[in-house]
């Protein structure tokens, strides 16, 4: 099953060129698209083939998801975040508790449960409780085993920070902007404050593991973000991982943007 992404209406323009490419090179079930570009009241859909019934299931290192073409914009997981997951299970996790902020379905917490102590997912979404617990029950993990919190992270932190909870790994991993009730998220804007707060509820010695898929902060810049705020805060610290997007997502090197994902790992020690 193949997904196609279209970000720009300037590409859009030769979607049939591309659908005809596409045809030539891959052998597939079918086809979806999803439209991301402004303006467009067309989200996307199913374009041919033979379309299953879904959410079907995916393997990924060794761990199953749910995934879903239908469901708008999003399909359930980030496949441009597969080598960071890896990571997190293989040196990040083993015997650790590990936090998973904005957890969307889970997808950290599920690979990191194999070899954690314990897993806590927190989304503000409703429909992640039940999507995230799916996917425990896709890699038979009882979902009563682990910790599921529908809430927001800033709120999250004050919870946890008064029942005295501390994890040794915590995966902060937010949209580049969000909005609720409460208050408006800017990654560029706001990301010192979610460091900040994970920093309270944090072992003694623990890892961060900090993400962004902000194609407009750069890898400099948001270093450079951790790096100032964990020195405010006193804290020892040491960027162990920094890591990027996996060599079959291809980026080209005059348009530093399409490098957009960033993930660091840090070890503090406070």
């Amino acid at each position: 099953h193949l997904l196609i992404q279209w970000y720009s209406k300037g590409i859009y323009k030769f979607k049939y060129a591309i659908l005809e490419a596409v045809r030539k090179v891959f052998d597939y079930k079918s086809i979806y698209e999803k439209v991301r570009f402004k303006d467009s009241e067309y989200s996307g859909g199913f374009v041919e083939g033979d379309a299953p019934e879904f959410p079907i299931v995916i393997e990924e290192n060794f761990t199953f998801y749910n995934v879903d073409l239908e469901d708008g914009l999003m399909t359930g997981i980030f496949l441009d975040q597969k080598e960071v997951r890896k990571k997190l299970r293989d040196q990040y996790a083993k015997e650790r508790h590990v936090l998973n902020l904005f957890s969307y379905t889970g997808a950290f917490s599920a690979i990191a449960a194999s070899e954690a102590s314990s897993t806590t997912s927190v989304d503000l979404a409703n429909r992640s409780r039940s999507l995230t617990e799916e996917n425990f029950g896709l890699n038979a993990i009882d979902p009563k085993s682990q910790y599921i919190y529908v809430m927001d992270t800033f709120d999250f932190y004050k919870y946890a920070a008064r029942h005295g909870h501390s994890y040794d790994t915590i995966v902060i991993d937010p949209p580049s902007f969000a909005r609720n009730k409460k208050r408006t998220f800017s990654v560029q804007k706001d990301y010192d404050k979610l460091i900040n707060g994970a920093l309270n509820i944090l072992s003694s010695e623990g890892t961060l593991l900090l993400c962004t898929n902000a194609s407009v902060y750069p890898l400099k810049q948001f270093k450079n973000t951790i790096k100032k705020t964990l020195e405010e805060s006193g804290v020892d610290y040491e960027l162990t991982e920094v890591m990027g997007l996996p060599k079959d997502f291809k980026t080209h090197p005059h348009y530093k943007p399409s490098k957009y994902l960033k993930a660091v790992f840090v070890n503090i020690r406070h």
